[in-house]
């Protein structure tokens, strides 16, 4: 008895190989596979980091407010070196 590994190829395959219609086919079938089945599980890696980031009062701040949209705010820092209001 023949273990899989060492089965001869199936006539399938080798008219998926030799042709341009099997090898579009192939590839379509592959794609759809890999939409619908993604087998790719790639890890997350998360760190928390202390404190605020260094440019921390350089940077546009959005604080939203799920509760009440109307009192969401955006708060625009100052430039360095510009005039002052």
């Amino acid at each position: 008895m023949e273990r899989p590994e060492e089965l001869p190829p199936r006539r399938f395959d080798a008219w998926r190989r030799r042709s341009a219609i099997g090898a579009i086919a192939t590839g379509v079938a592959l794609g759809l596979k890999e939409i619908f089945e993604p087998t790719t599980n790639e890890p997350v890696i998360t760190a928390e980091a202390p404190g605020e980031p260094p440019d921390a009062e350089n940077r546009l701040r959005v604080i939203l407010d799920p509760d009440d949209p109307s009192k969401s705010v955006a708060i625009l820092p100052h430039k360095a070196g510009g005039a002052e209001s």
